[in-house]
């Protein structure tokens, strides 16, 4: 063979070897570009779904609201059912009688539901006691399981079954930082208003005062929207 037609030959050789490698390059480029755009939706609706928001109400039905406290206070919930984001979820829960009663669950957590809440905020009626530590309970059952999860508990008064404040820093314990509650007391009495910033402050919410319906419907915007 002459020194030629060797060098020919490796010149296409190595023509071929590096064609080969380029396609190769490309190939894997291609590859991982189809892959992370694919996986990249995915890993955000992921990512979605476990920060997404989800408020519940829980209400005081108790006594004491009777009569225009209630009024009062359903108007103001409106406002706060208006002020949700859109795709944010939602709930209501009421709460009065005796201990051990965690209330009623009138509307499950879930979104696009503002016809509901606000159907169902019509309906509250007052009537028996405050039993605070057995609604945090089950409002805490109520909940996703994981996500931004805040409860907005409007009351009037102290509870009338224990120490909630202490219930509330065992809910918080059990689901961590992604959840708080935001406390609202409606002309609370002092023991009444101590109670309600305690629950606040264990579970890294805010507590806020009102006196009449506008800051009432104020303060129920603010917790939605904190």
């Amino acid at each position: 063979m002459t020194s030629r037609l060797r060098q020919r030959r490796a010149r296409w050789h190595n023509r071929f070897a590096s064609g080969h490698r380029r396609n190769m390059v490309i190939a894997l480029l291609s590859l991982l570009v189809a892959v992370a755009t694919i996986s990249a939706p995915v890993a955000q609706a992921q990512e979605s779904t476990s920060r997404q928001s989800s408020v519940l109400f829980v209400v005081d039905t108790s006594g004491s609201m009777s009569g225009s406290p209630l009024s009062q206070a359903k108007e103001a919930l409106r406002a706060g059912i208006d002020a949700l984001a859109p795709g944010q979820a939602a709930g209501l829960r009421s709460f009065s009688g005796s201990c051990g009663d965690g209330g009623r669950l009138l509307v499950p957590v879930a979104t696009d539901n503002k016809d509901q809440l606000n159907a169902a905020t019509t309906q509250l009626s007052a009537d028996g006691g405050t039993p605070t530590p057995d609604a945090l309970r089950a409002a805490a059952r109520d909940l996703p399981a994981s996500g931004d999860r805040t409860i907005v508990l409007i009351s009037d008064g102290q509870s009338s079954c224990g120490n909630p404040c202490a219930v509330a820093q065992e809910i918080k314990n059990d689901l961590g930082v992604d959840f708080r509650v935001h406390a609202v007391g409606f002309n609370a009495p002092t023991n009444a208003e101590s109670e309600l910033s305690c629950i606040a402050n264990a579970t890294g919410g805010q507590y806020f005062t009102a006196t009449n319906t506008d800051e009432l419907a104020a303060a129920i915007s603010t917790a939605v929207e904190t």
